[in-house]
């Protein structure tokens, strides 16, 4: 069957995850160039522009667990889950600094740390549902999106 869904918000081990996926988000463009695509410029160059940067960050493993867990209960795509599973299960081969944390490189787009974010607000929050789901369950109760 699989594990039960827990959306459960520990303080202050979340708080602190909270914090450092939006420093991540709020600090994108600084991070080490990951992968570049061609792109068209208005006048017709092509260019190679940035798409994915890297960063190298701190994390103990009971924060990315916590994490896993989120993203377990709350995420609409299970991708983000899988991928911070397999950088849990790669963290013992980072460097190790004083106070537990272990040093890993995250590769990933800045739409998949919004939707991080979006899942450790909503969980902070106790705001569980989407809009998506809201509205999909009001249609397939034959309301329309604004009747009670």
């Amino acid at each position: 069957m699989g594990e039960a869904k827990d959306p459960t918000w520990y303080r202050p081990v979340c708080d602190i995850l909270l914090a450092k996926m939006q420093r991540w988000f709020d600090m994108y463009e600084r991070g080490d160039e990951a992968a570049s695509r061609k792109f068209v410029t208005m006048n017709g160059r092509i260019v190679d522009k940035v798409t994915m940067y890297a960063h190298r960050m701190q994390f103990k493993p009971l924060e990315i667990d916590h994490l896993i867990r989120l993203l377990h209960a709350l995420a609409e795509h299970q991708e983000l889950t899988i991928d911070f599973t397999k950088v849990r299960h790669g963290m013992k081969n980072g460097r190790l600094y004083p106070g537990g944390f272990y040093e890993v490189t995250l590769n990933f787009y800045k739409q998949d740390i919004a939707e991080i974010l979006d899942v450790l607000q909503r969980a902070k929050s106790g705001k569980l549902k989407t809009v998506s789901d809201v509205a999909k369950e009001q249609a397939e109760s034959g309301k329309g999106a604004f009747e009670l």
